[in-house]
């Protein structure tokens, strides 16, 4: 008869309130749900052809051990990160508002020697 393997998993304090809550709540185990998540990742792993793609914290994590950039952009607050997406919104709402204010002058400059502004 096989004897299952013993895995012995360390968890910061609050992940393990969190796991305890969780197996509260599902009338669990800990040690269930852990199983369960542990099957669900290698069946994932295995489905995929042993290619993952990191969740965004685990993957800084990785990578800084050998950028010391990724260090200190990890430690960054992600209030204070600004997101290319959000800077493209923002280049497209300043070329709005650059547009805008040329039509305006055009339309004040119309019937006088200025010449009118072209938007780039």
């Amino acid at each position: 008869m096989k004897k299952d393997v013993i895995v012995s998993i360390r968890l910061a304090t609050e992940l393990d309130k969190r796991l305890q809550k969780a197996a509260e709540a599902l009338d669990l185990s800990k040690n269930d749900i852990a199983r369960h998540a542990i099957r669900a990742a290698v069946r994932s792993i295995e489905e995929s052809k042993y290619k993952i793609a990191w969740p965004i914290d685990m993957a800084l994590a990785q990578a800084e051990k050998n950028d010391p950039f990724l260090k200190m952009v990890h430690k960054l607050n992600p209030d204070e990160v600004t997101f290319a997406s959000q800077i493209r919104r923002e280049k497209r709402a300043d070329k709005k508002r650059l547009r805008d204010e040329f039509k305006k002058r055009n339309r004040l400059a119309e019937g006088t020697p200025f010449k009118k502004i072209k938007p780039e």
